[in-house]
């Protein structure tokens, strides 16, 4: 824009003193601004490194191609609990002022936890080839870039790609396959679209119909028209008049959006298809040949003879572009050879694949595929919602939406467990009813009703959802999953952990996790501990929650664990390491004796928070609180990542060709990352300082 003569005129109005900044500066203080970027991450890894268990941080990668550059670039975003204290703007109890709240009156600040993100690297990936052992390379070099280490590392989340995955196992640190991935795929099997041969030909051919009608409306003004036409006709406003939705190649979610949609569109189409005219019929070679002799003629001239009778050849056309000399007579000869064996051997030629070449009326759904599709869609409903909550990536203590392990795979498993023979799904009934004002009947799995091609659905539905991810009782979650359950008050564990095996593996993980913290607390106790033990256990005493009279529950909030005495003798000894470990390990024992006050304090728009339990309860379990600073940043999906190929999509456009790698790349950084950098005075400084030592 500092190019434009008409931006120039727009800001010479404003301000004829101001000169907008070169290009060139633009691009520095840009390679600037990221450096600063990487600086302060770095250090504030350093702050976490020094007050987190030892695994404290969660990865996300993928490996994404420009269409336009035709370069591969690689994205590696870094997941993490964030502890921050905002102004205090709500009226609280006498409990919550005592435990999450630091400061008084205006000066009063709540703790608040929430997932924070860092994409630390986008750019173009350094090796010629995709490689475990490249990808392995690149994983190590851009930690270091940050000060970290693969022991820093809690889990990787790739892509369902083998060598995002054999990289990992190179590495030797804990991975688990993007949820989102992993689901995308057991829904295009289900669906007969992502094997071949298809598991569900019966679904395939009618999910092909669908798709072949998308395709005629958005490629046929003349469809369009008369489906718009069919609706106003019927006393739909024109405000309110639809059109078919635009089908996927690569996403189930653009089938179930173009099967809802022909639903609801049914009678029209069919109007539509029956008025639209009929495909012509293809002109013959005499008529092509025909056709060419006078476009010819009105080009260059009638033939003209020679002396001898001969035709003199017309002039050659310009030619503008590449232009493959020489090949036009073998093309045409091999056609021909090709054509006349086809028929020598009688073969019919393949029906045509082009909408546009077939009876538009061949294209309407018959009685029994509308059926089919209501089903379809009542099927995939249930799969879209488990969608959407794979996909979320964010959360905080003032969310009802998490996108914590747990939830993630309490997801999964109320997925699996809605594919049930008894379960039942809510399927549409035919009519031209929209959104809400659609009526729905709950039709179960095994009802006799349900065509076969849903049964197949499920049936490939449960058997994916199996093999990829721990449903079966014997079958145990990641280290990650099974300690982000037991911390969580709200989960029951007999749900998950449903034999003694599989219990006792998710208690291990739990145990030397717990194990690890409480070194880490009480270390921390250890060289905090100021003032007269009596007021130490005082200051404990009031940081209890208040009693709920006539809840015998509240009352094992106030009981001292087995081992340790309470008194109020200011003369009596200082707590040694050992009485702190001792007063830690029975936390234990204490987190199973949660009140329901507790769970009721820690919801948010009526849901459990488990962010906000830990917010507001850090003082009375301070070993789960690191434990959750740890577990619940872990995000398992590649949401982000996602996010930053579309930004940098969009970013990297027809009109920005010439854009330069280095400059893209911090584009995408800062652009990226821009809602957690605060524009402060200090961060001007170490800009200038950094632009002054390039030589801006």
């Amino acid at each position: 824009m500092g190019k434009s003569d008409a931006f120039q005129q727009f800001l010479d109005s404003l301000d004829p003193g101001y000169k907008p900044a070169a290009r060139q500066t633009c691009n520095r203080l840009l390679l600037a601004l990221q450096r600063v970027f990487t600086r302060t991450t770095r250090l504030q890894f350093d702050q976490l490194r020094s007050s987190r268990l030892k695994r404290f941080i969660s990865f996300q990668l993928d490996l994404w191609s420009s269409g336009l550059s035709k370069e591969a670039y690689g994205a590696l975003t870094a997941t993490f609990i964030e502890e921050t204290f905002e102004d205090a703007n709500r009226e609280f109890n006498i409990d919550e002022v005592r435990t999450a709240v630091e400061g008084t009156g205006s000066e009063a600040k709540e703790r608040h936890l929430k997932i924070s993100t860092r994409l630390l690297d986008f750019s173009a990936f350094p090796y010629i080839r995709h490689t475990a052992d490249n990808i392995a390379a690149w994983i190590v070099s851009t930690l270091a870039k940050y000060g970290l280490t693969l022991a820093d590392v809690l889990i990787i989340v790739p892509d369902g790609a083998s060598n995002g995955k054999k990289a990992c196992r190179k590495l030797h640190v804990p991975y688990e396959v993007c949820h989102a991935h992993n689901f995308q795929r057991v829904i295009e099997i289900a669906l007969g679209r992502g094997s071949t041969p298809s598991e569900n030909p019966e679904m395939s051919s009618i999910l092909r119909k669908h798709d072949r009608i998308s395709q005629k409306f958005h490629q046929s003004t003349q469809c369009t028209k008369l489906l718009q036409k069919a609706q106003t006709d019927n006393g739909i406003r024109p405000a309110k008049v639809l059109n078919v939705t635009v089908n996927s190649k690569s996403r189930w979610g653009g089938v179930a959006d173009t099967v809802t949609r022909d639903n609801v569109l049914n009678d029209f189409i069919d109007i539509a298809l029956t008025e639209a005219p009929q495909a012509a019929a293809p002109p013959s070679q005499q008529d092509s040949q025909s056709t060419i002799d006078q476009a010819l003629c009105a080009a260059f001239g009638p033939l003209r003879l020679d002396h001898a009778g001969g035709t003199v050849p017309r002039p050659r056309a310009e030619a503008h572009g590449d232009v493959d000399e020489g090949d036009d007579d073998d093309e045409e000869q091999a056609e021909g050879d090709g054509a006349a064996a086809g028929a020598a051997a009688g073969g019919a030629p393949p029906p045509s694949d082009d909408v546009h070449e077939v009876d538009p009326r061949t294209l309407r759904l018959t009685p029994s595929e509308k059926t089919s599709s209501l089903y379809v869609e009542g099927a995939l409903k249930k799969a879209r919602d488990l969608t959407n909550r794979l996909q979320t990536s964010m959360g905080s203590s003032k969310s009802s939406a998490l996108a914590t392990p747990d939830k993630m795979h309490q997801s999964m498993m109320a997925f699996s467990y809605s594919l049930r023979p008894t379960a039942t799904i809510s399927v549409p009934r035919p009519g031209r009813a929209r959104g809400a004002e659609r009526p729905r009947v709950p039709v179960a799995w095994n009802d006799q009703y349900i065509p076969a091609s849903v049964k197949t659905y499920r049936e490939v539905a449960m058997r994916e959802t199996a093999s990829r991810f721990p449903m079966a009782p014997d079958q145990c979650p990641s280290k990650v999953v099974c300690v982000a359950i037991i911390i969580n008050p709200k989960q029951n564990n007999a749900a998950y952990f449903r034999t003694p095996d599989v219990l006792r593996s998710a208690m291990a993980s739990y145990d030397l996790m717990f194990s690890e913290a409480v070194d880490l607390v009480a270390v921390r106790e250890g060289s905090t501990v100021t003032g007269s033990p009596g007021q130490a256990r005082r200051q404990r005493r009031r940081t209890g929650p208040a009693v709920d009279s006539g809840l015998d529950d509240d009352m094992a909030l106030f009981e001292v664990p087995d081992g340790q005495q309470e008194t109020d003798d200011p003369d009596g000894e200082e707590e040694n390491e050992d009485s702190i470990r001792a007063r830690l390990n029975g936390e234990k024992a204490k987190f199973m004796t949660i009140s329901s006050t507790m769970l009721t304090n820690a919801k948010v728009d009526g849901e459990f928070n488990v962010l906000r339990f830990y917010a507001l309860y850090k003082q009375e379990f301070p070993v789960h609180y690191e434990i959750a600073l740890c577990i619940y940043g872990a995000i398992m999906n590649e949401a982000h990542v996602e996010r930053v190929f579309s930004f940098s999509s969009t970013t990297l456009s027809n009109r920005r060709t010439s854009l330069g790698a280095a400059v893209f790349e911090a584009f995408v950084m800062i652009g990226f990352n821009y809602p957690n950098l605060e524009i402060t005075p200090e961060l001007i400084e170490a800009v200038l300082q950094v632009c002054r030592h390039i030589g801006v």
